[in-house]
Parts: structure tokens; C-alpha cells; sequence
């Protein structure tokens, strides 16, 4: 088999520290009696539980790769084989920020209360599995086959029969049950609602489209997000299409899928799945009404959106759209009845309402992310727009979850 010798454990401690997961050398019959990081062993669980490390071991003699388990869908543990006797363990690594609740389920799980109950340092799932291929490739000095360390494992692997079996499930049950699947026409006729700025007859529409859909999954809470989610997406590009300006179309998107993703209520997913609908029509209504207005002011408006955290000189903006900064600056008093400055300091100032509002950031945390020059010049700028301090807009406006922290 594979010796762990001076290199590779020198390879070991890097990694360790590259990643900040724990390394350990398990030996048969010995434990753990190595480890690779700055990590003590009782306070982990693969030293502090050997009943849960001895269900690793057995799980990685049981196949040919690196052994892989999962607790709570987002923690993860691996075993690594060197020899008959050798084994390196991973672990925790998280793929998902965990609450102080589900930290404490976690360390209770392995009897570990007594311990400082810290989270497990988070790894996106493809650097977890990149992680354990290189400890895989570092022992053996062979490529990690990870197709087949998924698979052996269950972990985000399809298997193309399994596939192709779902496929013909699937078309047998729509014969049976004489399903209705909405055309590609009728959602044709959805977009053009969205893009004629008709919000009653494209929420009607998107309800319709809803009801009749296929299933996009077994369980009604992932088949509702899934709905939600395709509609954003096509209502986005709709808008878009229509002279919504793609920053602030993306913007409407940004908030409207991290809803629906952090969103566990199905009558709320068709709730934001309409209101989407709405949203999207509503701007481009808007954006039909202020068509007269040059596109260069669009653009001079969308690079603003852009660029509203850094300093904005008039030339920079002039420079990016093509075109004579004087004449800029004197179309957009025109077209928008305000000086490019005043709208800067509106974008901002609405920005850093949300932030007042949604957010537990100071006001000089606030006033630098908006860029304003001081916390004095923001509450002035504040203040002319909105008739109140920031610190009033704050207390009178700030979200019930913030207030009951």
C-alpha cells in the first residue's frame, strides 16, 4: 500500500492549513495518533466519538475510494485509506453557514456539550471534494476518480439509467393521467404581458401557467420555489427587453430569488412567484412612460447604479457613454430636471435606506459603503431628501427582526 512519509505529511500540514480542516493519521488499534494542524483531537469529533470514527473506518473499507458522510445535509466528514492499517480522516468541513442551534445539535450529537462549540470552518461542496481528491492523490500518489467518489458515496451524483428509467415513468403517467402541459406559445403570450407592461393580465396569466405546469418536483415545496425561481428569470429578461435598464432589472432579481431561497412556506412561494410577476410589469410600465428621455441618460443612470459606491466624476461617466461631458451634464438637467450630482446622491441616499433599514451596519459604516465624503455630509444629504436624520429614519423604520436582536 502507501507509506505516509516525511513529504507527505509535510503536504498534509499544508493543506491543513491551506483549508483550515482538520488532518488526522488513524491507525488500527491506536486511534488517532497524528495530526496534521493546529487541531486537538478532543475537540473534534473524529477523536472525541469512536463510534462515529469506527462508522467512517468501516465505510471506507467498504469501497475503493475515499469514504464520505454527511450529517444534517451539510456537514461532512471523509476517510482516506494509506494502508490495511492507515487511514487519514477530514473533517468537519460545512457547506452551509450553521446557526448557533445547529451547532449545538451538532456538538450534542457526538457528546461533546462540555466543549467551546465553534462552527466548522465552511468549504464550498467542489473545493470539499477537490480537498479530499488531493489528500486521495497526496497518499497515493494517483488522480482521485471523482465521479466515482460520488457516486460511491451519494453525493450530487445522477445515474443516466436511473435517468432514463424517470424519463419513461414520467411519459407513462402523463398518458395515464392526460396531464396539460402549458405551451410554448401561451408562455410566449406571458412575456408579452410582462413586456406591453399589462400587470392584471400577466399575473392572471403567470397563475394559469402555474396551475397547468409540469412537475418540476415530487415534493410541492421544491416544485413551487421552482416555478418561482423560472418565472424571475424569464420576467427579468422580459424586462430587460422592454428598456428596463439591466442593473436595476437585476437588482429586482437578486432580491426576489434570495427570497424565494431562503423562502419555506408554499403559499408564500406563490405569493413572490405573483408579486415578481407585478414587480417586472410595474418597471416596465415605467420605463414605456419615460421613453421620451435620451438613451444616454439610460445609460448615464445605469452606470450610476453601478458605480454609486466609488467616487463619480462627470468626465468618468461622459468617457464610459461616448459622449461631451458638458453636453452630458447639460442634457441630463434637461431630461431629468436635476443635476447628475443630486441624482447621485439619491441613488445613494435610497441605498442607504435599505441598509438603515435591513441592517445592523453603523452610520459611518453606512456613509462610507455609500460614499459619502463624511458621516456629516451623508446625514445632511439625508436629512435634505427624506426630512429626518438617519438616525430617525432608523428608529422609525428599521426591520422587526433587527429590533428584536
Amino acid at each position: 500500500m502507501f507509506v505516509i512519509d516525511k513529504k507527505k505529511k509535510y503536504s498534509m500540514q499544508k493543506l491543513c492549513l491551506l483549508s483550515n480542516i482538520a488532518l488526522f493519521l488513524y491507525e488500527s488499534g491506536a486511534g488517532i495518533t497524528e495530526c496534521y494542524g493546529n487541531f486537538e483531537k478532543e475537540e473534534n469529533p473524529l477523536g472525541a466519538d469512536s463510534h462515529f470514527t469506527n462508522k467512517l473506518i468501516e465505510r471506507c473499507n467498504g469501497i475503493a475510494c475515499p469514504a464520505v458522510i454527511v450529517e444534517n445535509k451539510a456537514i461532512y466528514f471523509s476517510a482516506i485509506k494509506a494502508d490495511e492499517n492507515q487511514y487519514v480522516l477530514a473533517g468537519p468541513m460545512c457547506s452551509e453557514f450553521l446557526s448557533n442551534v445547529e451547532v449545538h445539535r451538532f456538538y450534542k450529537l457526538h457528546n461533546m456539550e462540555k466543549m467551546e462549540q465553534k462552527a466548522p470552518a465552511r468549504l464550498g461542496f467542489l473545493q470539499m471534494i477537490s480537498l479530499i481528491s488531493m489528500i486521495y492523490t497526496t497518499i497515493t500518489g494517483e488522480i482521485c476518480n471523482e465521479e466515482m467518489l460520488l457516486k460511491e458515496n451519494n453525493l450530487a451524483y445522477v445515474d443516466p439509467e436511473e435517468l432514463e428509467r424517470d424519463k419513461a415513468t414520467f411519459r407513462i403517467g402523463k398518458v395515464e393521467e392526460e396531464a396539460y402541459h402549458h405551451t410554448y406559445m401561451e408562455e410566449l403570450q406571458w412575456i408579452n404581458c410582462i413586456k406591453n407592461g399589462d400587470e392584471v393580465k400577466a399575473k392572471e396569466m403567470s397563475d394559469s401557467l402555474a396551475e397547468n405546469a409540469g412537475k418540476l418536483s415530487r415534493k410541492e415545496m421544491n416544485h413551487q420555489r421552482n416555478l418561482a425561481i423560472c418565472a424571475v428569470t424569464l420576467a427579468t429578461r422580459a424586462a430587460i427587453e422592454s428598456g428596463v435598464t439591466p442593473a436595476e432589472a437585476y437588482i429586482l432579481s437578486d432580491v426576489y430569488i434570495d427570497k424565494i431561497d431562503k423562502c419555506s412556506d408554499v403559499g408564500q412561494l406563490i405569493e413572490l412567484r405573483r408579486l415578481s410577476t407585478m414587480e417586472f410589469t410595474r418597471q416596465v410600465m415605467e420605463a414605456r412612460k419615460e421613453k421620451v428621455r435620451s438613451n444616454y441618460i439610460e445609460q448615464c443612470k445605469d452606470y450610476i447604479i453601478n458605480h454609486y459606491q466609488y467616487k463619480i466624476r462627470l468626465e468618468e461617466a461622459a468617457d464610459a457613454i461616448g459622449i461631451n461631458k458638458n453636453y452630458l451634464s447639460h442634457l441630463f438637467k434637461k431630461e431629468e430636471g436635476i443635476s447628475m450630482n443630486e441624482y447621485i446622491n439619491r441613488v445613494r441616499v435610497k441605498r442607504a435606506e435599505n441598509l438603515l433599514k435591513y441592517s445592523d451596519a453603523t452610520l459611518t459604516e453606512i456613509s462610507s459603503y455609500v460614499c459619502f465624503n463624511s458621516q456629516s455630509h451623508f446625514g445632511s444629504v439625508f436629512k435634505k431628501c427624506n426630512g429626518v436624520t438617519p438616525q430617525q429614519y432608523r428608529d422609525r423604520y428599521r426591520s422587526r427582526e433587527f429590533l428584536k436582536k
